[in-house]
C-alpha cells in the first residue's frame, strides 16, 4: 500500500457561506476540477475503528476504487493531519480482512461527496464539499495545504473569514450519525 500524510484545514459551514465562499474562491482562483466520489466505510460491530480515530473506506471515483485506510493524528490549531495508505481494490466487499487493521469488517454505509476543486500556491487545493450521508447533507471547505504553502493557506482562511474550532472528519460525522440512528 502507498502512504501518504495528509494536511489539511477543514471547515464545516452552512449552505449559504459554502456557496459564498465558493463564489469568491471562483473569481481569485484557477478552478481545478469537479468531482462525485463515493466512501463506503467499514468498520466492527461496535465501530471499534472509528472510536480509535481510524477510518477504513472504500472510495470510489466512476470505475475506480480504492481502499484506504486513514489514521487521524490530533488536530493542532485547526490543522487536520492523517497518516494515509492506499491501494488499488477491484470489487466492493460486504466485509473485509485486513489482518494489520482488524479481521472482521463490515460494510456500515456511504458517504457521497460533489467535490469543487480550486488550487493555490504551488501545490495546493482547496476543496468544496457537499457530502450527502444517511439522510444528512453538509457543506464542508477543506483546505489541503503542502508546507510551502502553509503561509499562503492562513492568509486564505482569513481572507475567507473561516474561523478555527474542532471538528469532525466526514467518517466522524457518518458514524456519528449511524450511531444517533439507532436511538431514533
Amino acid at each position: 500500500m502507498l502512504k501518504e500524510t495528509e494536511k489539511e484545514f477543514k471547515y464545516v459551514v452552512s449552505a449559504e457561506l459554502f456557496q459564498a465562499f465558493m463564489s469568491k474562491c471562483n473569481e481569485e482562483y484557477p478552478f481545478v476540477k469537479y468531482k462525485l466520489q463515493a466512501n463506503y466505510y467499514y468498520d466492527t460491530d461496535e465501530n471499534a475503528l472509528n472510536k480509535l480515530r481510524t477510518t477504513v473506506r472504500i472510495r470510489q471515483q466512476h470505475s475506480d476504487m480504492k481502499l484506504q485506510i486513514k489514521r487521524h493524528r490530533e488536530n493542532e490549531d485547526g490543522l487536520a493531519t492523517s497518516d494515509e495508505y492506499s491501494g488499488q481494490i477491484d470489487t466492493l466487499p460486504s466485509t473485509l480482512k485486513i489482518p494489520e487493521v482488524y479481521d472482521a469488517l463490515i460494510l456500515k454505509g456511504v458517504l457521497i461527496t460533489e467535490r469543487t476543486m480550486f488550487s493555490f500556491g504551488e501545490n495546493s487545493i482547496i476543496c468544496f464539499d457537499s457530502n450527502m450521508y444517511l439522510g444528512i447533507c453538509d457543506y464542508e471547505i477543506e483546505i489541503e495545504v503542502d508546507d510551502a504553502d502553509f503561509n499562503l493557506a492562513r492568509m486564505l482562511i482569513e481572507d475567507l473569514g473561516l474561523t478555527s474550532k474542532s471538528f469532525l472528519s466526514k467518517s466522524e460525522r457518518f458514524f456519528g450519525r449511524l450511531e444517533a440512528m439507532k436511538d431514533e
